[in-house]
């Protein structure tokens, strides 16, 4: 049996059993929701829509035989450890390239003995320094252009 409670504005909490889950989620379908998602259901004394009241009695839970064990310091202290040595093993294979990183292109192990062939070209540091000037002055041209934009809408 599940247990749920609800709170009328007139009469006050009351609790709602059911056989399943399903059964709940029924009522839900049948006398509709509030506006926060909440099931509501009529009260039993003046027939109006009560919603569901959280903070009386417990939730349904489910509980995993055995699942105190994973809150122990000790289990929680070797999951990290374990954690940190797949993480390093992880690493070192990545950086001796066996296999390639998590969420990292599927070409960057690929290497060319032609960057200019990829598209990589060498300039000198003044070309560079005037780029990035060329740069900087473009994206405060298209800044002020925005802000004239926002400024006439």
């Amino acid at each position: 049996m599940f247990t749920y409670y609800h709170t009328c504005l007139s009469c006050g909490t009351f609790p709602v059993e059911t056989k399943s889950i399903g059964e709940y989620v029924a009522m839900g379908l049948e006398y509709g929701r509030t506006d926060n998602d909440d099931v509501q259901v009529p009260c039993p004394s003046c027939e109006k829509l009560a919603p569901r009241d959280y903070s009386v009695g417990n939730m349904p839970y489910i509980k995993v035989q055995g699942g105190d064990r994973y809150k122990t310091p000790k289990y929680q202290n070797d999951a990290k450890k374990d954690w940190y040595r797949s993480e390093v093993k992880h690493t070192k294979e990545v950086l001796e390239g066996k296999v390639a990183g998590i969420g990292r292109n599927p070409y960057s192990r690929m290497t060319s003995n032609n960057p200019e062939g990829v598209g990589f070209k060498k300039v000198s540091m003044e070309t560079a320094k005037a780029r990035a000037e060329g740069a900087k002055k473009m994206a405060a041209k298209t800044k002020d252009a925005m802000d004239a934009a926002r400024k006439n809408s």
